[in-house]
């Protein structure tokens, strides 16, 4: 997912797997938003849950997927 800083407008990416580690951790400690930080200025940007949720509709199925790919790989 790509961003632009708030501050800096520096462009910047998060990749999938933080997408899904962001949206677990909101999910497990009822957050609203994640702060994705700049790697320019180092300021927090904070993107919301449903942003994040939109750019992965089954974010939940594939947590599971990589779950069991894990497993496997041991």
């Amino acid at each position: 997912m790509n961003l632009r800083c708030m501050y800096c407008q520096t462009m910047f990416a998060i990749s999938r797997d933080e997408m899904m580690i962001a949206l677990q951790t909101m999910e497990r400690e009822a957050l609203t938003h994640y702060d994705a930080h700049c790697p320019k200025c180092r300021r927090a940007n904070r993107i919301e849950r449903k942003k994040l949720e939109l750019a992965n509709p089954n974010w939940q199925e594939a947590l599971q997927a990589m779950a069991k790919d894990a497993e496997k790989s041991e």
